[in-house]
C-alpha cells in the first residue's frame, strides 16, 4: 500500500516545506514565476488546512489577478496552468539526480496538492488488466494517477523510439514553386496534389502515376484548389476549392466536369468502404457557430453531423475498416483538445490522449495552435510536428481495443526542411505507402509602395526583411516610417523581440524578452516602444527609447498589470491596451502620470486592435466574434470618459471578417485587414473627413489569394502576426513564401 503523508502532522509539514524549497530552487522553476506561485500557494494553503478553499474561481482571483467577475467557463488560465504545473513537476522528477522522500502531485481535475513517499510511488503495482512495471511518471493529460488512501496505479512512461527501418524515398516532383496536400490512391499506384504549376500562383489538382508517368491537371476552373482525396474505387477525387465562398468540389480523376459536393466544407475523406464523405465545416462559415464534423452518403442523401456536442470537431481522418473516424476536438472547455475517436453509427467519442503524448515529447506543432491528424492506418496516426527547429513526419500508435496511445513515437523522416501533409495507405497485399510535401516556409515583412491617402497601388511588394527558415511577423511602425519593431521566431523555444531601424539599417534585441510574441507597439515619431510582458499571472506593459544605438536595449515597466498594448497616441503619451479579461475591453494609460481610463466595452465581443486617428480624436477598433467574425467600429475618443456603443459608427457589417484597421496620413482612408472574400486581403473604405460616416463601398487594395503568398492564412497565424502599418507611401505588413515538393515512401 502507499503511504500518503499526513501533512497535518508536525513531521509532516517539516518535510513537505524542505521539499517545496528544493522544488521552487530547481532549474524546472526557477525560471517560471507562474507555475511557481501556484505551486507554492496551494501548498501552503493545504499545510494550512484550507485546501477547502483551493477552487478554479478563488485561485483566479487570488493568483493570477482576475477581477471578481472572473468566469471561469469562458477564462481558462487556472486549468491551463494546473496542466503546464503538471507537467513541469513531471519533469522536475524524472531530471532529478537524487531519490528524495517525498513528491508532490495533483490529480487531473484538482487543485489540491498530494504529498506521497517516492520510495512508494517506485514500487511496482498491478493494474486490473495488466501489470505496469516502468517507473511513475505523473504527467497530467499523459494519464492519471489514482490516488486514495489505499492504492496508487503507476502509468506507463512515455517513450521514443526509432523508426524499426527506413522508408525508401523518391521525389514525385520537382517544381519552383508549391506541390502540397498529397492524397495517394488506395490501390497505391497514384498521388494526386496540389500544385502551382504553370499558373499564375492558383494552386490545382493534378494526378501522377507513381511508377512513372508524366502529371495529368484535372482541375481547370479557376480557383484555388487543395486537400483532395480519391474515393476507394479511384474513379473520383475530391478536393476543397476556394472559388464561389469555398467548399467540396469533386472531378473524375482523369479530368473532366467539376461538381460542387458541399458548400463550405473543408478536408474531404472518402471512407474506405466506399459508403461515406467526411468533412469539416470551420465555426467561421457554419450554422452554430462551432467547428462541425459531418459524414455524406456517397451514394445520396443528406449529410449527417458527427459529435454535435462537441464544442469544436475538425480534421476528419477514418480507421482502416471504415468503421470510425479520428479527429482534432474539444468537448467542452480549451482543456480538453485531443484527437478523438468516434464509431460514425454512434456511440461515446474516445480521447486518444495523443495531445498529451506529444506535449510530453516537447513536440512544436508544425502549424501554429494545434496538432493535426493527418492519416490513420491501422494502429498508426500520422503527423507533422517540429522537434528543436526540424519538422518532420512522425507517427504514433494507437490501441486497437482502447483506441488509446500507447506512448510509442517514430520519426518517419529526417529532413531539415518543413515535411508536411502526410497520407497513407496499405493496398491488399503490399507494404505501406506514405506521401508527403517536403516543403520551405518563410515570413518575412513586405512593404506595399501606395499612394496612402488615396489606396492606389503604386507597385509591387517587396521585402522589408529576407530571413530563410526564421519567421519574422508582428511587425509594428512608426507614422514616419523609420522605426520597425517586430518577432523572430526560429522555433517555440527561440524568438526575439527587436527593434530596426530602417534607415540605418541597425538592428538592437530587447530586453527583457517577453514570454510570448509582445506586441509591440511604436509610438507615431519612433521614439517609444510599448510591448507586452507576462510575468506571475499578470500582463504588464513595458516601454523602451526608439533610438538604436546599441545590439540591446532595455526596457521599463509603466504598468504592472495592464494587457496588450494596441496603439500610441499622436503626442506619443497616451497609450491603448486590450485589457485581460474575457471579453476583452479596450482601455488608455498615460505613461506619464500612470492613470488608466476604460473608454470602449462590450458584454459578448472582444474589441482588439485599436488605432487612434492621425488627428487623435478617433479610434477604430474591431469587435471581435470567437467565432472569427470581425467588425470594424469608428468611435470618438475622449480619456476622460467611457463611450457608449450607440454612438460608435460602423464601418463594416456584421456578417464580414474584417480584423485588423489602420488609418491613412489624412484620417480620410481606413485600411481594413478583411477576410471578407475567403483570403486574408487588404482592402479600405472612405470616411467623411468631419464625421468620420462612410463614403462609397469598401474596395479591394490589393488580394493575396496566392496560399504561396499568404498574409499568414496558410499558417493559420491570427491576425496580429501581419501587422498592418501605414506610412505616407507604403503599406508594410508580414506575409509568408511558402515553396514545396511531393516526396512518397516505401517500405
Amino acid at each position: 500500500m502507499a503511504a500518503l503523508i499526513d501533512p497535518r502532522s508536525a513531521d509532516g509539514t517539516e518535510i513537505i516545506r524542505a521539499h517545496l524549497r528544493e522544488v521552487l530552487r530547481s532549474d524546472a522553476f526557477s525560471h517560471s514565476p507562474k507555475l511557481s506561485r501556484f505551486l507554492e500557494f496551494t501548498v501552503e494553503r493545504t499545510l494550512a488546512g484550507e485546501s477547502d478553499a483551493l477552487k478554479e474561481y478563488s485561485l483566479g482571483v487570488e493568483i493570477y489577478g482576475r477581477p471578481p467577475t472572473y468566469d471561469p467557463r469562458t477564462d481558462p488560465i487556472v486549468r491551463v496552468e494546473a496542466r503546464r504545473l503538471r507537467f513541469k513537476l513531471s519533469e522536475f522528477y524524472e531530471t532529478r539526480t537524487t531519490s528524495g522522500s517525498v513528491q508532490i502531485e495533483y490529480p487531473r481535475g484538482h487543485y489540491v496538492p498530494v504529498f506521497r513517499f517516492r520510495e512508494d510511488i517506485a514500487q511496482k503495482s498491478e493494474h486490473p488488466t495488466r501489470r505496469l512495471t516502468h517507473r511513475v511518471l505523473l504527467a497530467a493529460g499523459t494519464a492519471i494517477a489514482l490516488l486514495s488512501l489505499g492504492t496508487a496505479v503507476s502509468i506507463l512512461r512515455v517513450h521514443q523510439v526509432a523508426s524499426p527501418y527506413e522508408p525508401v524515398l523518391s521525389k514525385m516532383t520537382a517544381d519552383p514553386g508549391l506541390s502540397a496536400w498529397p492524397a495517394l490512391s488506395a490501390d497505391g499506384k497514384w498521388v494526386a496534389y496540389a500544385s502551382d504549376r504553370g499558373t499564375e500562383g492558383e494552386l490545382h489538382i493534378w494526378r501522377q502515376p507513381l511508377e512513372g508517368g508524366e502529371p495529368i491537371r484535372i482541375t481547370r476552373e479557376p480557383g484555388t484548389n487543395t486537400e483532395p482525396s480519391f474515393s476507394a474505387d479511384g474513379r473520383l477525387v475530391a478536393y476543397r476549392s476556394e472559388r464561389d465562398g469555398g467548399g467540396i468540389f469533386v472531378v473524375p480523376s482523369q479530368g473532366g466536369t467539376e461538381e460542387r459536393l458541399v458548400a463550405r466544407g473543408r478536408q474531404p475523406r472518402f471512407s474506405p468502404d466506399g459508403k461515406w464523405l467526411a468533412y469539416w465545416i470551420a465555426r467561421r462559415d457554419s450554422d452554430s457557430g462551432r467547428d462541425e464534423l459531418h459524414v455524406l452518403p456517397v451514394a445520396g442523401g443528406q449529410p449527417r453531423r458527427i459529435v454535435p456536442d462537441f464544442t469544436s470537431a475538425t480534421l476528419p481522418n477514418w480507421s482502416s475498416d471504415g468503421k470510425r473516424l479520428l479527429f482534432r476536438g474539444t468537448s467542452g472547455s480549451p482543456e480538453t483538445l485531443n484527437w478523438w475517436t468516434v464509431d460514425v453509427e454512434g456511440g461515446r467519442p474516445v480521447a486518444t490522449n495523443a495531445i498529451d503524448v506529444l506535449i510530453q515529447h516537447r513536440m512544436i506543432q508544425a502549424l501554429p495552435w494545434d496538432f493535426r491528424p493527418y492519416a490513420w492506418q491501422d494502429d498508426r496516426v500520422l503527423f507533422s510536428a517540429r522537434l528543436g527547429e526540424v519538422t518532420n513526419i512522425w507517427q504514433l500508435h494507437l490501441s486497437p481495443a482502447t483506441f488509446k496511445a500507447n506512448g510509442k513515437l517514430e520519426r518517419l523522416t529526417t529532413g531539415t526542411a518543413f515535411d508536411a501533409y502526410p497520407t497513407m495507405v496499405k493496398p491488399r497485399g503490399s507494404t505501406p505507402l506514405m506521401a508527403f510535401a517536403n516543403t520551405i516556409a518563410g515570413i518575412n515583412i513586405w512593404s506595399l509602395p501606395i499612394t496612402a491617402n488615396t489606396g492606389r497601388v503604386t507597385g509591387e511588394p517587396a521585402p522589408v526583411t529576407q530571413e530563410l527558415f526564421t519567421w519574422v511577423s508582428y511587425p509594428a511602425l512608426s507614422a514616419d516610417g523609420t522605426r520597425l519593431a517586430h518577432i523572430f521566431v526560429r522555433s517555440k523555444e527561440k524568438y526575439l523581440l527587436c527593434l530596426r531601424d530602417l534607415k540605418t539599417g541597425s538592428l538592437a534585441s530587447v530586453s527583457p524578452t517577453p514570454p510570448s510574441f509582445g506586441y509591440a507597439r511604436v509610438s507615431p515619431d519612433g521614439s517609444r516602444v510599448a510591448y507586452r510582458y507576462e510575468a506571475e499571472g499578470r500582463e504588464a506593459i513595458y516601454v523602451l527609447p526608439g533610438e538604436v544605438r546599441q545590439p540591446a536595449i532595455q526596457a521599463s515597466p509603466v504598468c504592472a498589470d495592464c494587457g496588450r498594448p494596441m496603439d500610441w497616441s499622436p503626442d506619443n503619451r497616451n497609450l491603448l491596451f486590450g485589457t485581460a479579461r474575457t471579453p476583452s475591453s479596450i482601455a488608455v494609460i498615460d505613461t506619464h502620470s500612470g492613470r488608466r481610463t476604460e473608454v470602449f466595452t462590450d458584454p459578448t465581443f472582444d474589441l482588439e486592435a485599436a488605432r487612434f486617428s492621425p488627428s487623435g480624436d478617433w479610434i477604430a477598433f474591431c469587435a471581435r466574434h470567437p467565432s472569427g467574425t470581425g467588425r470594424i467600429f469608428i468611435a470618438a475618443f475622449d480619456a476622460a470618459h467611457h463611450e457608449s456603443s450607440r454612438s460608435w459608427i460602423a464601418v463594416t457589417d456584421s456578417s464580414a471578417k474584417d480584423l485588423i484597421p489602420a488609418w491613412s496620413p489624412d484620417g480620410n482612408l481606413l485600411y481594413l485587414l478583411s477576410e471578407r472574400d475567403g483570403f486574408r486581403c487588404i482592402w479600405a473604405q472612405r470616411l467623411n473627413p468631419a464625421s468620420k460616416s462612410l463614403v462609397g463601398r469598401p474596395f479591394a487594395v490589393r488580394h493575396f489569394h496566392q496560399i504561396r503568398h499568404s498574409l499568414l492564412q496558410t499558417i493559420s497565424s491570427p491576425p496580429e502576426a501581419v501587422g498592418l502599418s501605414v506610412t505616407r507611401d507604403r503599406l508594410f505588413f508580414s506575409r509568408d513564401d511558402m515553396t514545396g515538393n511531393i516526396w512518397v515512401a516505401k517500405w
